[in-house]
């Protein structure tokens, strides 16, 4: 099952997302949060980790590579729906490379990326990312 939660900012989603989480976790089954709020960088620290991931966005190359692969495919006429980052079709969580993902009893969590300072664009190759990433990771163990 995948859930996602969205909402204003100070709405209550980190919390809802921890509870959740951790709820799911007591039955036994295994979650991935994936932190997809560009701005709000607390929510590992909710999760009970020390240190966040490595953002996902480092893994396809960074910020700055993403939006030129965007302004290359929107000149060309691709949508960005269909703009693809990752090579694989089909995401693995156990795939996800040490650093990338964090990991505690049946807790995973994956951040997208954050904007870290004023000025600094706009956030939409985190969407693009989270949209592709949450299309293609597979729920299920090889």
């Amino acid at each position: 099952m995948k859930i996602s939660v969205c909402g204003k900012g100070g709405s209550g989603k980190s919390t809802i997302v921890t509870l959740l989480a951790n709820e799911v976790r007591t039955r036994a089954y295994r979650v991935l949060v994936v932190d997809s709020d560009e701005s709000n960088s607390g929510l590992f620290r909710m999760l009970g980790f020390d240190k966040p991931p490595v953002p996902l966005m480092e893994l396809v190359g960074g910020k700055k590579k993403v939006q030129k692969k965007m302004t290359k495919g929107f000149s060309s006429g691709e949508s960005e729906t269909g703009m693809r980052l990752m090579r694989q079709d089909t995401i693995m969580v156990d795939d996800i490379p040490i650093g990338y993902i964090l990991k505690r009893d049946n807790l995973r969590l994956v951040c997208m990326g954050k904007i870290l300072q004023s000025l600094e664009g706009c956030a939409c190759p985190m969407g693009v990312l989270t949209r592709e990433f949450s299309k293609e990771a597979a729920l299920r163990e090889k």
